[in-house]
């Protein structure tokens, strides 16, 4: 199985989640490309079955570059395929952010969302980088990505 992972980040904290989650993909036995949401065009989303949207929380909800990229995604085109979204949050609304995600997925045709983990670590707003996602959450985070490959 193809899994591509499209994140944003501005203090490292949801990269860190993704780099669990790839290495729970990997120990199953299947291939997957982390991408920053800047460096990720919609049309590479065809290639892949799996895609998982890695979002810090802002004011409650996902951040504006992986809503403006789930926005040029056109109708459609992700048919067929299996989307999920984890969020990172230094305060609350981590879960309303997954929701938001898995709406606009299916807004584009996803008709199997999973809803992924929503992580505790940063700092209020990203206003500093507060604390790391600690380790029960990294754990949570690999066997996160073996379970969607299954």
């Amino acid at each position: 199985m193809k899994v591509l992972l499209v994140f944003h980040t501005k203090t490292g904290h949801t990269l860190e989640a993704a780099k669990a989650i790839e290495e729970g993909i990997r120990y199953a036995g299947h291939s997957i490309n982390v991408i920053p949401v800047k460096e990720c065009d919609p049309k590479h989303l065809e290639e892949y079955e799996t895609i998982i949207f890695g979002t810090p929380t802002w004011f409650s909800g996902a951040c504006g570059p992986i809503k403006s990229f789930l926005h040029k995604i056109p109708k459609g085109l992700l048919e067929n395929k299996v989307c999920s979204a984890y969020a990172v949050m230094g305060g609350s609304g981590g879960h309303k952010a997954v929701e938001e995600i898995g709406i606009m997925t299916s807004e584009k045709g996803c008709i199997d969302f999973i809803h992924g983990p929503v992580i505790q670590a940063g700092g209020f707003m990203s206003m500093w980088k507060g604390y790391a996602v600690n380790r029960s959450d990294l754990i949570k985070c690999r066997e996160y990505g073996a379970e969607i490959v299954k």
